[in-house]
C-alpha cells in the first residue's frame, strides 16, 4: 500500500503537482520482508505447543525431569490449578507465561523463544510503516520544516490521500510505540528473571510473607524442596522454617536467571527440548 501511494500525487491542485516523486524499492523490500517474518512468525506461534505437562508426557530440561505434572526445578513457580488455562484446557504450562491474544495461543516454555522473536518482528514492522508514511509526507511536503507542512497541508487537505495518509500516520505511530513498549516490557521481565506469570506470583507472595499470614518451610529430607504452609506456633515435623528475609529472597525468584544470562536462556530454550511416551 505504500508502495502505491508513494508513486501517485495528490489528487488537488497544489505546486508540486507536476513534481517528480521518486521511490527507490528498499524500503519497499525491507518492509515486504519484514512482514514475511513476521507472517511466519505468527504461523508457528499460533500451532506451536507452549509445553503442556500431561500424564503421559516427559519433558527433559537439562536441569530436571519433570512428570506427572509435578515440576521439580528450585527457584520456579508451580503450575497452579487456579490459572485460567488450567481450568478451561485442563492442562498445566511448564514456565507459563500468559495467553496471548495477538496468536491465539499460550506463551510457555517452548514457545517463548518464538514468542520473542514476534515481538522484535513486529517492532520492526510497525516502526518501518511509520517511517514509510513519514518519508512520504516529507517527499511530498518537500519540506522538513514546520512551515513547510503547514503549506503542504493548506494546500492539500481536501485531497483523500493526504487525509488517509495522515490517519496512517497516527495509526502506525500507536503501533509501534506498543510493540516496542510490549518488546521491552517482556525483556525488562526476563532480565529479572521473570514472565508475566511467575512475576504475579512473587509479588503476591512477598505481600503475603509479609503479613506473616504463611511461611516457606525446607523439607529437611531434601532440603531443595521449599514449601508454603500456613504460619502456625508450633514445629512443622519435617520441616524447618524460614526465616522472613531469606523467604523473601526465594520468593522473588523467578523461572530465569538474572541479567543477559536470563535472556539467552529464554532464547535458548526449546531448541534443546525434546518429548517422549512414558513405557
Amino acid at each position: 500500500m505504500d508502495w502505491y501511494l508513494l508513486q501517485n500525487k495528490p489528487v488537488s491542485l497544489n505546486n508540486y503537482e507536476n513534481e517528480q516523486v521518486l521511490c527507490t524499492p528498499m524500503p519497499q523490500l525491507i518492509l515486504f520482508t519484514v512482514s514475511f517474518l513476521n507472517l511466519i512468525a505468527l504461523v508457528k506461534l499460533f500451532s506451536s505447543d507452549p509445553g503442556r505437562i500431561v500424564e503421559d508426557t516427559i519433558i527433559a530440561t537439562g536441569e530436571k525431569i519433570i512428570v506427572d505434572n509435578s515440576l521439580y526445578r528450585p527457584g520456579c513457580e508451580q503450575c497452579s490449578n487456579t490459572v485460567a488455562h488450567i481450568q478451561h484446557e485442563g492442562q498445566c504450562v511448564y514456565k507459563y507465561d500468559h495467553e496471548c491474544g495477538w496468536v491465539c495461543n499460550t506463551i510457555g516454555y517452548l514457545n517463548k523463544s518464538t514468542f520473542l522473536f514476534y515481538l522484535f518482528i513486529q517492532a520492526v514492522s510497525s516502526i518501518s510503516g511509520f517511517s514509510n508514511v513519514l518519508s512520504s509526507i516529507s517527499i511530498q511536503s518537500k519540506h522538513l520544516n514546520y512551515k513547510g507542512f503547514q503549506l503542504f497541508l493548506a494546500q492539500n487537505m481536501s485531497s483523500v490521500y493526504v487525509k488517509f495518509l495522515l490517519v496512517k500516520l497516527f495509526i502506525d505511530f500507536f503501533s509501534s510505540l506498543i510493540s516496542v513498549l510490549t518488546l521491552f516490557s517482556h525483556l525488562r521481565l526476563i532480565l529479572t528473571g521473570h514472565s508475566l506469570r511467575s512475576k504475579e506470583e512473587s509479588v503476591s507472595l512477598m505481600k503475603t510473607l509479609k503479613k506473616k499470614t504463611i511461611v516457606l518451610v525446607r523439607n529437611e529430607k531434601e532440603p531443595e524442596i521449599i514449601e508454603i504452609f500456613e504460619n502456625r506456633e508450633e514445629e512443622l515435623e519435617g520441616f524447618s522454617k524460614l526465616q522472613l528475609k531469606e523467604a523473601v529472597k526465594i520468593a522473588q525468584k523467578g523461572c530465569y536467571s538474572r541479567g543477559i544470562n536470563g535472556i539467552k536462556q529464554a532464547i535458548s530454550e526449546g531448541k534443546w527440548t525434546y518429548r517422549w511416551k512414558v513405557s
